[in-house]
């Protein structure tokens, strides 16, 4: 199998060559025509000449000497000298000099004097193959001129076709190893070029997915680690609290069995977003689109984890204003709600503030969850939509946070609703998330 730049340089040097071959044939059809038509026109001046010299004849003879005259006075004072295949016609037409060749074409040139014709004088006019021997000379010169010329040219052409197909071939050839290192799962390597032309463009393209799929390789692994440490936690509490029992070491009362309830309860919620979340990513989360107002459903929330808040010592307000419609799944949007509030319930220390407020700006339904301190850094925010993310701080860990997958399937529900999700420091301490969905006309 050839390679790329050999095919390149094969199209480019044929191309080449062609076009040079083919200017070189017009260049010589063109001087060859050229060459005759001067030559032709060459005689044509010839002949006009002659003529001009035959009238003066005529005046100074005052007449044209006969056809014998012609013949047998060439020797002779005022004897009329004139090639043997230029024919001179008197003003009669009779032949004065000359003998026509069989065969050849004839032209005629009136021979005038005092704008009156005197005669005429008859000439073969010069065939399109070069007889001259001078003539013939100069067009073989020509001819090796443009032989040279053209061996040139092939030349160039040829050296232009393997540096331009070197150029192009060149990068090819590496961006072919790079692309089949990155499918043998190898996304480190980088292409390195400075150029600012198509291949520039690919290149960089080439060098943006190898990025993507390193990083997305690098966040498959953290997931899977991640996962199975959150998996490996409650089960080994579960492994151990029922070898306790067992073994004797525990008694097998309420208090015991509630434990046990408590964790096989956590690992559920843990396995169901690991569900939701896995079909989020791949786009199989079922979403059910109809008008929806999320007025009632915000109320509904606020009345299921009111009571929590309070347990939880935080002062939990809500200002829901009413007629909030978008498209949406109610069913989804409901999960988006509760996920938030869980956030804020389990990330914000006692005694503490949460606040709702859900309106419509600027034809946006804008929904903001406010809660207090503790806080999370500045430049860890963009992390908080990550699978099994945690801030590092004291209210961020197992024993009082959720699984780490609720605000990445939020991120999720919002993409799939066509909507948008912010998070920023709060003026309590907290966070602030902002909700907004197209208002849908009512």
């Amino acid at each position: 199998m050839h390679s790329i730049r050999t095919r390149l340089f094969l199209v480019f040097s044929v191309t080449g060559m062609v076009l040079v071959l083919l200017a070189a044939t017009l260049y010589q059809l063109s001087f060859e025509r050229s060459l005759v038509e001067y030559l032709q026109e060459r005689e044509q001046q010839r002949m006009e000449e002659v003529a001009e010299r035959l009238a003066d004849y005529y005046q100074h003879y005052q007449g044209w000497p006969t056809a014998q005259q012609s013949n047998h006075s060439r020797g002779a004072r005022g004897a009329l000298r004139l090639p043997r295949h230029l024919i001179l016609l008197d003003k009669k037409g009779e032949r004065v000099s000359g003998e026509a060749i069989e065969g050849r074409s004839q032209r005629s040139l009136a021979v005038v004097l005092n704008d009156q014709p005197v005669g005429t004088l008859i000439y073969h006019p010069m065939q399109t193959d070069i007889t001259d021997s001078t003539d013939r000379a100069f067009r073989q010169q020509q001819w090796h001129s443009l032989a040279l010329t053209t061996l040139a040219a092939l030349a160039a052409a040829l050296l232009g076709s393997w540096l331009l197909a070197r150029q192009l071939g060149t990068p090819l050839r590496r961006m072919a190893h790079l692309t089949q290192a990155m499918a043998q799962g190898d996304y480190g390597q980088r292409f390195q070029t400075h150029r600012r032309d198509e291949l520039g463009l690919l290149s960089e393209s080439i060098n943006q997915l190898a990025h993507h799929l390193e990083e997305a390789a690098r966040a498959r692994d953290r997931w899977l680690a991640d996962t199975a440490h959150e998996l490996r936690t409650p089960l080994a509490i579960l492994q151990g609290e029922i070898e306790a029992l067992v073994d004797g070491i525990r008694k097998p009362d309420a208090e015991q069995l509630m434990s046990l309830q408590q964790e096989v309860v956590h690992l559920k919620h843990l396995v169901d977003d690991l569900h939701d979340l896995a079909l989020a990513d791949v786009g199989s989360l079922r979403y059910r689109m109809e008008a929806v107002d999320v007025a009632p459903l915000l109320e509904e929330q606020v009345r299921l984890y009111s009571h929590r808040f309070e347990a939880q010592g935080l002062n939990f307000s809500a200002a829901i204003s009413p007629h909030l419609m978008v498209e949406g799944d109610s069913t989804r949007l409901r999960q988006l709600i509760s996920n938030l509030l869980s956030n804020s319930l389990n990330y914000t220390d006692s005694p503490g503030t949460v606040r709702l407020d859900a309106k419509v700006q600027q034809r946006q339904v804008v929904v903001v969850l406010e809660d207090s301190a503790p806080g999370v850094a500045t430049d860890k925010l963009p992390h908080l939509f990550e699978h099994l993310f945690r801030a590092e701080n004291a209210s961020r860990n197992r024993q009082f946070g959720g699984s780490g997958l609720g605000l990445a399937l939020v991120q999720r529900i919002m993409q799939a609703h066509e909507a948008s999700i912010h998070v920023e420091p709060s003026a309590m301490g907290g966070l602030v998330f902002t909700l907004q969905f197209r208002e849908l006309a009512s």
